[in-house]
């Protein structure tokens, strides 16, 4: 008798282990809670463990209620009801216009239209249900909710923004030439640089408005790869549930608005995506191949992080391939994905080793961090930062009420319960195919880099930058998810569930803080990073009446952000000690009297409010002063204008 492969060998029902194995570590996890009052520790386990829980439950009914569920379907005209919501897209475009930006009422106006938008995709029957007016639906939404903000902000939104755009675009516009920017790490990743200035160039306009025609268009229309991805993976109602929620994503929202190399490196990414999807569902013509490694050497040279995360993804799938003779699933027509891996590494190693970083070169400097971060900064619980996902990360700042930092991280909870089922479902035999285990098992690796290794102290990899590209293997998984539910779920418990589902989902995406920096909900908690007219006139004038060699100006972080990255002058954050704030010059704006900003506390960056007096002391001389902002010093000698 032949012996058994080790497929075979194999448990009969995998995906059972695989969810008692999610209900173990959602046990293991959640005593810290009490060690920890961070919200994801708090919050993530219990989801963790309540998905694998519901898995299990619709695993072991007998029998299946799919077509109970299309009984239920409705079965009206998908044109009317598209229609209907067109209008809606509509009238919130022009309610942003009107209001001048996007105002709470807008978030919320915007996450009902999403609403409507994913129940067409779960509720409609099949015959209504028509893919190319859904996907319009939800590009027409992504794209008025982006430029309401970027068309509504003076000047441009988000930190990086100003330094790449300001510095690293215009120098390479006025000289012609990328040795404007020799001396930084875009050096060798310029492409995000140049593609600015070629549309700039092109289209005769600045270099802000070719950065939206060009990279904010790019971003929203890069959905239709997640949809392409999701239609090899399963029927197209779960591909478009899939390129819905990641559209609504915060962190994809967010590169939507803060618009720099991160973006672009987002969309190349997805192209590497779908082209290694189309490997992995057995397409190895060397065209395929040649899509992966050209997207793939396109974010090397678009942003570093962004292309650290494809080489992950892909040495994922690659170790997957390698695995599949004991994993559950037909591997035997999948292309592989180490050559492609080989190569996009082998790129990647060789451009960061000419890439300059600091006084030495990229990848040497990468394995040095590394380095002195395991050395100086690792150890069990010793949170870096607010959150777990370090800096950039989707839960609470230090001090923010838990009931705010819940309502605005509760769209990633919904999410990620959704996820959590679709990662187990997808070990059952008749689901598990290469492309849906790599992912799963991506999904896993992200989630990793993002929360597990930031418990530790280590986000060397700057965990917050890795929300966006994991919400990719999340919204496909978070779609079998849903599948799952309308299989083996009681049709009232999946209508239930998909029906909060697709009400809570897209609204508390839109209100999270890293979806709008211009102008978050909860701005006493969540500082704004977009400033107004007298904000910015007050930085060009410093920058023009200052010498170029001076002290620098303190004030509240973010605005100090602009005025050394858009080459004003060189400012500081404002520190209070003792509860008095002593500085030669100072920059007072309303705001911190009245939003979030952030000061040098003790020695500690926190959000304080401050009064003008504190200040702006009586004993210094005003050197300028708008509507808002007020700029003051206590040097002698020096008196306003």
């Amino acid at each position: 008798m032949a012996s058994a492969t080790p497929r075979e060998r194999l448990p009969a029902e995998p995906d059972l282990l695989v969810g008692l194995a999610g209900l173990a570590v959602a046990v293991v996890l959640f005593p810290l809670r009490f060690l920890s009052g961070q919200l994801f520790i708090q919050v993530l386990p219990p989801v963790l463990g309540l998905g694998s829980l519901v898995y299990l439950v619709g695993r072991v009914r007998a029998g299946e209620s799919e077509r109970a569920i299309e009984r239920r379907r409705v079965g009206v005209d998908g044109r009317v009801v598209a229609g209907l919501t067109a209008l809606g897209i509509g009238g919130l475009a022009l309610f942003g216009a009107s209001a001048g930006g996007r105002t709470t009422a807008f978030l919320l106006a915007s996450g009902l239209v999403g609403t409507a938008i994913l129940a067409q995709i779960l509720f409609l029957d099949d015959d209504a249900l028509d893919p190319g007016l859904v996907l319009g639906q939800l590009l027409a939404l992504a794209l008025v909710v982006r430029f309401t903000a970027l068309l509504s902000t003076p000047g441009l939104i988000g930190v990086d923004s100003w330094t790449h755009l300001t510095d690293y675009a215009a120098a390479i516009q006025s000289t012609d030439s990328l040795s404007a920017i020799a001396d930084v790490k875009y050096r060798t990743a310029p492409l995000f640089h140049v593609l600015v200035v070629i549309a700039a160039d092109a289209i005769g306009v600045g270099l802000r408005a070719a950065t939206y025609v060009s990279m904010g268009l790019a971003l929203p229309l890069s959905t239709l790869l997640v949809y392409a991805i999701g239609t090899l993976l399963f029927d197209r109602r779960w591909a478009l549930l899939a390129a819905g929620l990641f559209v609504m994503a915060d962190h994809v929202i967010r590169w939507g608005v803060h618009i720099i190399p991160t973006s672009m490196g987002l969309v190349f990414f997805l192209g590497a995506l779908a082209g290694a999807t189309r490997l992995l569902a057995g397409d190895t013509r060397r065209a395929t191949y040649a899509i992966v490694v050209a997207f793939g050497i396109a974010t090397a040279l678009t942003h570093q992080i962004s292309a650290f995360i494809l080489l992950v993804v892909l040495g994922v799938g690659a170790v997957v391939g390698s695995l599949g003779s004991v994993l559950p699933g037909d591997f035997d027509r999948a292309g592989s994905l180490w050559p492609v891996f080989a190569l996009v590494t082998a790129f990647v190693a060789a451009l960061w080793s000419i890439t300059p970083y600091r006084d030495s070169v990229f990848a040497l400097e990468l394995l040095d961090t590394v380095d002195r971060a395991i050395a100086t900064s690792v150890g069990f619980l010793n949170l870096a930062g607010s959150d777990p996902g370090g800096a950039g990360g989707a839960s609470s700042a230090a001090g923010v009420p838990i009931d705010v930092a819940f309502a605005d991280a509760l769209g990633f909870f919904a999410l990620f319960f959704a996820v959590v089922i679709g990662t187990v479902a997808v070990f059952r035999r008749r689901n598990a195919t290469p492309a849906t285990v790599t992912y799963a098992a991506a999904a896993v690796v992200l989630a990793t880099f993002t929360f597990g290794l930031p418990l530790f102290g280590f986000t060397t990899f700057l965990p917050g930058r890795w929300y966006a590209f994991m919400y990719v293997p999340m919204a496909l998984l978070a779609a079998l998810g849903c599948r799952f539910a309308v299989r083996r779920l009681s049709p009232r418990m999946a209508m239930t569930g998909l029906l909060v589902f697709a009400l809570v989902v897209p609204g508390a995406m839109a209100i999270n803080h890293k979806g709008t920096p211009d102008s978050p909900v909860f701005d006493q908690e969540y500082s704004t990073y977009a400033y107004d007219e007298t904000e910015l006139s007050a930085v060009e004038t410093v920058g023009a009446t200052r010498p170029e060699v001076a002290d620098p100006v303190y004030t509240d972080h973010p605005y100090r952000t602009v005025f050394e990255r858009s080459g004003a002058t060189p400012a500081n954050m404002l520190a209070v000690e003792d509860g008095e704030i002593y500085h030669d010059t100072v920059v007072y704006r309303k705001y911190q009297s009245t939003g979030a900003p952030v000061l040098l506390v003790d020695n500690e960056s926190r959000t304080r409010r401050v009064a003008p007096s504190e200040v702006c002391r009586e004993d210094m001389h005003r050197l300028y002063a708008n509507s808002n902002v007020t700029v003051c010093t206590g040097i002698d000698g020096i008196d306003g204008a």
